[in-house]
């Protein structure tokens, strides 16, 4: 197993964040879920998510991100920009991208349109890891679709983590998932989370492992539907 050496930041304020030393750290953890900082109301009157798009885009050095915007106020334009905020990071390998229960200001869930936004990801070639939750944005089989689009453009994968819990997605959306999945020829560890959704559970569950058990190398898979 590779092991990196990192420089690791953790913050839970815009203030923390903007004040810190993060531009050369390797490992950088943004954590404003659980509406723990942010309102659609601050956002509007500080600017915040200019802020925080601008200060990730000093970070050049990256090599792991993960931010947690559970139940906080955005949608397909904020996750672009943020990903966008990124695209000095050439070294990138891990994502971690947590948005379960994404709010609009008239409390709509964002649904398909939060997922395109992720389509961004492929232009970072070096991502070997990818951790999505998803869960609770009534995302449908089209959203699933554009999640294949994505998977199918990162070859290069070793490890993959997809919740999508408690959305909308049918059968269709779950297979096109299982054979794009299929095509990673790297991947090592796989976790789809996929329950309470319109899905077959045991016929679902058993194409999952078919398409695992014929990719090229050893793969650890976690499937729940």
């Amino acid at each position: 197993m590779e092991t990196i050496q990192k420089k690791q930041n953790t913050y839970k304020s815009l203030q923390e964040l903007v004040l810190g030393d993060f531009q050369f750290s390797q490992n950088l953890e943004i954590l404003l879920g659980q509406k723990q900082v942010i309102s659609q109301k601050m956002f509007q009157k500080l600017n915040n998510f200019q802020v925080l798009c601008a200060t990730i885009c000093y970070c050049k050095n990256l090599i792991i991100f993960k931010i947690d915007l559970s139940l906080c106020h955005f949608g397909q334009e904020e996750i672009s920009s943020i990903i966008g905020a990124l695209k000095n990071c050439l070294q990138l390998r891990k994502i971690s991208l947590i948005l379960s229960q994404a709010q609009h200001s008239n409390k709509q869930k964002v649904g398909d349109n939060l997922v395109s936004a992720l389509f961004k990801l492929n232009n970072f070639s070096n991502l070997q890891d990818i951790t999505l939750d998803l869960r609770k944005n009534d995302i449908t089989s089209k959203g699933a679709s554009y999640l294949c689009q994505l998977i199918e453009k990162l070859p290069n994968l070793k490890s993959l983590s997809i919740d999508l819990e408690q959305n909308h997605v049918f059968n269709k959306g779950a297979q096109l998932l299982s054979v794009s999945i299929s095509k990673c020829k790297y991947i090592s560890f796989l976790s789809i989370n996929l329950k309470h959704n319109y899905i077959n559970d045991h016929i679902m569950l058993e194409k999952f492992k078919q398409k695992a058990r014929k990719m090229n190398r050893a793969v650890s898979f976690q499937i729940q539907i």
